[in-house]
């Protein structure tokens, strides 16, 4: 095999491995699309004795809410 013909040979592996990864990319891609975007409605949780669905601000909200609050605590000034 001559010089030439081991260049070509290389160029056509380079080629293959690239779109190899082309459409490895292009499974992540489609996969990754079907996440929902970051945020608080990523996460939803049905608490005991709920009906409906919260997302984790929601949820945040709630626990807050029944928490005995008093005015001596550090945090409630």
């Amino acid at each position: 095999m001559t010089e030439i013909e081991q260049i070509s040979k290389n160029f056509e592996m380079i080629a293959q491995a690239i779109e190899n990864l082309a459409k490895r990319i292009s499974v992540l891609e489609e996969a990754m699309g079907q996440y929902p975007p970051p945020g608080a409605n990523m996460i939803q949780y049905k608490p005991p004795g709920k009906e409906e669905y919260m997302d984790m601000k929601q949820l945040f909200d709630d626990i807050y809410a029944r928490l005995p609050y008093d005015d001596r605590l550090p945090w409630a000034k």
